[in-house]
């Protein structure tokens, strides 16, 4: 009987602790080099499209508009935001004359 209420109890709270399904939402552009504006979405199957995108030097606004349509693609499926404030990091590369900077978020699908 105990083993019985100890596999129930464990199947029930399994679900609370299992991992999330994290899908990942990466830019990566040129400060030098407006023809690099890409964005990478990352499914929790490991599933990778990438997106060229209008560089924001060259139009603010249609980059913004180009970039909410994939965000907004990937929420519709039921995530949420788990870092407002993106990861951020650059490459610099002296010798190539370009620097390429690297924007992250992470969501989960519940």
């Amino acid at each position: 009987m105990k083993t019985l209420l100890f596999t129930c109890t464990l199947l029930l709270s399994s679900g609370a602790f299992s991992q999330n399904k994290i899908y990942t939402i990466t830019e990566q552009y040129s400060a030098a080099n407006t023809t690099l504006d890409k964005i990478i979405v990352t499914t929790p199957d490991g599933t990778t499209t990438a997106f060229d995108i209008t560089h924001f030097m060259l139009d603010v606004a249609k980059h913004d508009s180009e970039f909410n349509k994939i965000l907004n693609n990937v929420l519709s499926t039921g995530c949420e935001l788990l870092n407002p404030s993106p990861n951020a990091h650059g490459d610099m590369n002296m010798k190539a004359g370009m620097s390429i900077f690297t924007r992250t978020w992470f969501l989960s699908h519940p």
